[in-house]
């Protein structure tokens, strides 16, 4: 049975200040990544693997966010830049699982194209040998291993953190402000803004789904992180953007498939007709879910409660 942990213990556990709070989530995150790293090296065609990774670098991207208004701007866009570089090695990997997934789901249902429905599963597995060969190639590189290697200590970095946050009082210097103090009110801004969005954007245009999607990612990885470090509790917003991630995921993917197969030399038209019209289904059932979401967004208020 492991040890009780005091009420004593767990305030002093959660009143750091915001560059040891910083430095915390950033250091698990990283121990994360090299594990997940490592797995990928060893099984390249482990899918999940590649997710992980994805999203290891994500919740990276993520604390760059939740920090941004800390962080001098020209430095905090060279971080995100870098990171972003890295994700693009795992993106043509991921969207081709992705697409194989979808083929297969599809072809389940519509069993009489189950040959043009293989016929693309196994153009797609053969280019992803080849994205693998290519990343496998990055990854044991020393250039890869010397910018990840590069980006922890640059996110470690103590005066990374060096101003008073834009939604704080400007005499308030970051070297004793706490992270608690300082997430409440981030949260706050980072919450309002969504559902600022979720009142005023009518949301026709897939890119700005995409958009509010990637905002609501960004927002629940800050507050999974915080949780580990505050006393906050975010259980209930982390499950909502969890819920609109899924559903804007599916229509995001819905999309990149669209334009994989577009991009595709497809031979038999009666598969790419059906497959289409099968992703649009599945494109305007999400909308509609995601609509009723905002909803509840909408009348969501923005303070947090506390643990206990």
């Amino acid at each position: 049975m492991e040890p009780r942990v005091t009420v004593e213990v767990s305030r002093v556990a959660w009143n750091l200040d915001v560059n040891a709070a910083k430095d915390r989530m950033v250091s698990e995150l990283f121990e994360d990544l090299r594990g997940n790293l490592a797995r990928y090296m060893e099984d390249p065609l482990d899918d999940e693997a590649v997710h992980d990774i994805r999203v290891d670098i994500r919740k990276l991207i993520s604390v760059l966010y939740f920090f941004k208004p800390l962080i001098e701007e020209e430095k905090e866009r060279e971080l995100r830049k870098s990171l972003k570089e890295v994700l693009k090695s795992f993106g043509s990997i991921r969207e081709g699982d992705m697409l194989v997934k979808s083929v297969r789901e599809f072809m389940e249902k519509e069993g009489k194209y189950k040959a043009p429905a293989e016929a693309v599963i196994s153009e797609v597995e053969k280019g992803r040998e080849e994205d693998v060969a290519q990343s496998l190639e990055q990854m044991g590189s020393a250039d890869l291993q010397e910018k990840v290697s590069s980006l922890e200590t640059e996110l470690l970095r103590e005066d990374l953190i060096s101003s008073a946050p834009e939604d704080q009082d400007k005499a308030t210097g970051s070297e004793d402000l706490k992270m608690e103090t300082y997430a409440i009110n981030r949260f706050r801004n980072m919450l309002g803004k969504l559902r600022k969005l979720a009142r005023e954007d009518d949301f026709r245009d897939i890119a700005d789904v995409h958009a509010y999607r990637i905002r609501c990612k960004k927002a629940s990885y800050s507050l999974m992180l915080a949780e580990t470090v505050t006393a906050l509790d975010g259980m209930e917003w982390i499950r909502r953007l969890k819920e609109i991630q899924d559903v804007t995921g599916n229509i995001h993917d819905a999309q990149v498939n669209r334009e994989l197969l577009e991009d595709m030399d497809v031979e038999d038209r009666g598969f790419q007709e059906a497959y289409m019209a099968f992703l649009d289904r599945i494109i305007r059932k999400r909308m509609e879910e995601f609509r009723e979401q905002l909803e509840a967004v909408k009348k969501s208020g923005t303070r947090l409660k506390r643990k206990g």
